[in-house]
């Protein structure tokens, strides 16, 4: 399953990424992938499956489609190779035209289509031209990039001069225009311009925008520049990197504004896909930007420490009027590739496929058929909200149809369970509370659907559990979970209304609260490495995703934090690759596998290779003949005055009510669970 036949693995990335960028518009995502796969019809059906999906000049890695998201942005906007590789360049803007007419999008007038050949006419030519998609709930729009031959076009220059003067935009012929955007109705032409030097000045910036009358968007274009990327305009010339600049003017033929941008390739200003992501999202909250989409689209890159990959152009635009705004544009990324690129043997990766494939099967066949899941048992009887959040996020990081399927209907079943307040608990009888929506808002965001409006409600009830200092409690007050465990007036609240490691842990990848809780795990990590757990029994749930939410943020301290929780991960592998627990002392799946998931953390050293290839090796061979694990995930439910668990002795296993430890009885909690770490492992 992890090493997918190519052509299927990026058929279902195009797929995924078409639910996600959809999410929240009705009847969108029927009408995209429509026309994707008009549009992408010659490369699905090459004959050379593998390095179809490869050939192009559009994205950093030759995928031949990339999406685009933006800060104002609503809709979807997406671009597309034009044609297989077959296809010559000088070929492709026929193709194009052939294609608009095709999807009912018109053919550019005779005139308008006769200059863009003609533009083409005067050099050779690296990709010919790309066709661009706007989706909206209004209606859809089309554009064509016309790629201007690198030794020049005497007709496209005409254009230029026709639109912006005779003088040069920047002095000695800095300014090389690369290609020319018509929108089918003529309701936009844009020229797109590469600057010749590798250094992009402030004094450059300022002499564009003076042409079209915009030198007084200056200030909030260089601020959302910097605040981007961490760097400073200088006039002393230490200000951006070296790299390759451009920008563009777009104008209108109708009432909409003159839209003046700076571009660059993301890669001139980070390092990694994690990196980028991190920025746009930390950036995102400070301004209140919906990027829940992109957050969603990009999760299976949180944390990615590879070189970049998949993100594309980054480009930064100011009108006459409004905020300065930023595009992102990017390939899509396969949910269940490895972002930390651990060389594991192939006899382990080959077992890994077969192992991860039978657990797909079983927590797809343990469904109840309205598509939700239920585990463990306590006095109100047992989860199935809780749990259907979180075995369905462990199936939305599937790279497998079934996978996704299911948890989507997960989401929509949780979704119509949402209570009026928007929010989940451990099963309809309970109150709700933060540790149960968090999951749910997990499954949400990785389905695409996070902006429904049980999500947006589901948020704001989760951040009235935050606490000062960042931290989650489980409960936000006491008085709904006091009566309905009938607790006396006078028996104190502390640990279930106090902010908790292993709840605000799980909510930390989160964009509405990631800040302020890796803030508060900062401050809770334990001398070892670890952070204790509260509502389970071992200390392996908390600790994991703690370091994986510090691993995603890393500031500049995080990198010693995750390295002590992977020494404290290493110190807890027995010999035969298990890792004990308080209810499975001769070997635990569930706390192995978060193990498992700490130790990938640690990066592809000798030091962390082989424990983590003895941890694998023990899950897989500990999987039952249906696919699933031994159940082994101790929840623990300590009375709500107690505060410190973990110097508790009296628990009672299987017990229903307060000081009780449950174990998931049908198995579907630890198998999602080791599901996820083998998923990230190989």
């Amino acid at each position: 399953m992890i090493q997918l036949d190519r052509a299927l693995g990026n058929q279902l990335a195009v797929a995924r990424a078409v639910r996600i960028a959809a999410a929240g518009i009705p009847n969108l995502e029927e009408r995209a992938a429509k026309t994707l796969d008009l549009l992408l019809e010659e490369i699905r059906c090459s004959p050379q499956p593998d390095t179809a999906w490869e050939f192009g000049s559009l994205s950093y890695n030759g995928f031949p489609v990339e999406f685009t998201f933006g800060s104002h942005e609503t809709g979807m906007r997406y671009a597309t190779e034009v044609g297989g590789s077959e296809v010559k360049p000088q070929d492709r803007l026929s193709r194009a035209e052939w294609l608009l007419d095709f999807l009912g999008a018109g053919r550019l007038p005779e005139e308008v289509s006769a200059l863009s050949h003609k533009v083409q006419e005067s050099g050779s030519l690296k990709w010919g031209a790309w066709m661009g998609v706007r989706h909206r709930l209004e209606g859809d729009r089309y554009k064509l990039y016309v790629e201007v031959p690198q030794e020049g076009s005497p007709a496209a220059a005409e254009m230029v001069r026709c639109f912006l003067g005779n003088e040069p935009l920047l002095p000695n012929g800095g300014a090389q225009l690369v290609a020319i955007g018509q929108e089918t109705d003529l309701s936009r032409t844009e020229f797109y311009f590469r600057i010749k030097s590798p250094h992009l000045t402030d004094w450059q910036v300022t002499n564009l925008l003076q042409r079209v009358g915009l030198e007084s968007r200056q200030a909030d274009l260089f601020g959302l520049i910097e605040e981007t990327s961490g760097y400073t305009f200088n006039r002393a010339g230490a200000g951006l990197p070296e790299g390759i600049y451009g920008f563009s003017f777009s104008f209108s033929s109708g009432a909409e504004p003159l839209v003046f941008s700076v571009f660059t390739f993301a890669k001139t200003l980070f390092k990694t896909d994690g990196s980028v992501r991190h920025a746009l999202l930390s950036l995102a909250q400070q301004k209140g930007w919906n990027l829940r989409n992109y957050a969603a689209f990009t999760e299976p890159l949180a944390g990615c420490t590879d070189p970049l990959e998949h993100h594309n152009v980054i480009a930064f635009l100011v009108a006459q009027q409004g905020p300065p705004a930023l595009h992102i544009s990017l390939s899509p990324p396969l949910p269940g590739i490895n972002r930390y690129r651990h060389h594991s043997s192939s006899s382990i990766r080959s077992s890994v496929n077969s192992s991860v494939d039978a657990a797909i099967r079983f927590l797809c066949n343990a469904r109840h058929p309205d598509g939700w899941w239920s585990d463990f048992r306590l006095a109100p009887g047992c989860s199935d909200e809780w749990v259907t959040g979180y075995t369905g996020t462990a199936l939305a990081s599937q790279a497998v149809p079934q996978a996704l399927t299911a948890a989507q209907e997960a989401w929509r079943w949780l979704s119509n369970r949402c209570q009026p307040s928007g929010c989940w608990g451990y099963n309809s009888l309970t109150p709700r509370d933060a540790d149960s929506t968090a999951w749910a808002l997990q499954l949400a965001d990785a389905t695409g659907c996070g902006d429904w409006e049980q999500a947006l409600s589901g948020r704001e009830f989760l951040a009235a559990h935050v606490r000062m200092g960042g931290g989650i409690a489980t409960y936000a007050t006491d008085g709904p979970i006091r009566g309905f465990i009938r607790a006396s007036e006078e028996m104190p609240f502390d640990g279930w209304c106090e902010p908790q490691n292993c709840v605000t842990a799980a909510a930390a990848s989160l964009p509405d609260v990631r800040a302020g809780a890796c803030e508060f795990l900062r401050q809770r990590q334990s001398e070892d490495g670890s952070w204790k757990s509260y509502w389970w029994c071992e200390d392996e749930y908390a600790t994991a995703q703690a370091a994986e939410a510090l691993a995603n943020v890393l500031q500049p301290e995080d990198r010693e934090r995750v390295g002590r929780a992977v020494r404290w991960a290493l110190s807890r592998i027995s010999a035969d690759g298990s890792v004990p627990s308080t209810v499975r002392p001769s070997g635990s799946p569930f706390a192995t596998a978060w193990i498992v998931r700490i130790l990938v953390l640690g990066g592809d050293t000798q030091t962390v290779r082989e424990p983590l290839e003895r941890a694998i090796r023990w899950l897989v061979q500990q999987q039952n003949p249906d696919g699933s694990w031994p159940p082994s995930a101790g929840l623990r439910v300590p009375p709500p005055n107690m505060t410190a668990p973990e110097n508790y002795q009296n628990w009672v296993l299987n017990s229903l009510i307060e000081s009780a430890i449950s174990l998931d009885q049908h198995g579907v909690f630890t198998t999602a669970t080791v599901l996820q770490a083998l998923n990230r492992a190989c």
